[in-house]
């Protein structure tokens, strides 16, 4: 349910940080996935677990997708391949070692503490991120929210706009 679920949730909530800014749609994913994992700690059973793999893919795709936006926005235009790629092994680090560290914790406290801890950190790394992150998003990334033109990549666009035209200016 949650691999669907997140399939379908990043073809159709992709341009949410279009529309609306880099930040309301990684807090309201951060929101949807407490409130996912608080599902699955008070609802046990397939239902609860049903319940919370959708409403966790919905997260997973808002901020996914935004932080995917974000790293294309703020590496240099020439490093944008490893931006990606240094982001893309730290999500898969992130959940192979979570999944196994949640794990022991449900081996070791039980079935409910692996999603109250998940919501607790995740609530934890909201706060956070509305201290530190959003007003560097507000700085960084205002083009989406504002529809201002992307002046960082002006220089490679004038560079490339010159050498099709053959005249080798820089």
């Amino acid at each position: 349910v949650y691999g669907s679920v997140v399939l379908v949730a990043h073809l159709t909530l992709g341009r949410v940080s279009d529309r609306f800014g880099r930040w309301p749609p990684i807090a309201t994913g951060c929101l949807v996935a407490v409130f996912g994992l608080a599902v699955a700690a008070l609802l046990p059973g397939i239902v609860g677990l049903l319940i919370a793999g959708c409403l966790y893919g919905v997260a997973t795709a808002l901020i996914t997708s935004t932080v995917s936006a974000v790293t294309m926005e703020t590496a240099p235009p020439e490093r944008i391949g490893s931006a990606m790629a240094t982001y893309s092994v730290g999500y898969q680090l992130g959940a192979s070692i979570g999944g196994a560290a949640w794990g022991l914790v449900i081996s070791l406290a039980g079935y409910p503490w692996p999603f109250v801890g998940g919501a607790v950190m995740i609530g934890l790394a909201l706060l956070l991120g509305a201290a530190r992150l959003r007003p560097a998003l507000d700085r960084c990334c205002h083009r989406a929210a504002t529809g201002a033109p992307d002046r960082r990549r002006e220089p490679l666009r004038t560079a490339r706009r010159h050498a099709r035209a053959g005249d080798g200016a820089r």
